[in-house]
């Protein structure tokens, strides 16, 4: 069997929001589902956020947690999980 390492991380995060629980869990199961399929612009990320209903600042800190890398990218700022490549 082949899996992807973003399949794996997704794996581990549902594992880690269940140990963590709450609001922190979330985020990190968030970004995710939204990061597993490649980079996303951090607007988008901003939108599925306020729908969920978590603050900025979990975000980042999930962001963080999980090594999620940013980058501008002709003035908009991208993130990916850290085995995604960003556009240059």
């Amino acid at each position: 069997m082949h899996y992807r390492a973003n399949d794996l991380m997704a794996a581990e995060a549902e594992v880690s929001r269940e140990k963590i629980g709450g609001k922190a869990g979330e985020a990190q199961s968030m970004l995710y589902g939204l990061l597993g399929d490649g980079p996303k612009a951090a607007r988008v990320i901003e939108e599925e956020a306020g729908r969920r209903e978590l603050s900025w600042r979990t975000v980042e800190a999930s962001k963080a947690t999980l090594g999620v890398e940013s980058k501008n990218v002709g003035g908009a700022w991208v993130w990916a999980l850290p085995d995604d490549r960003l556009p240059l």
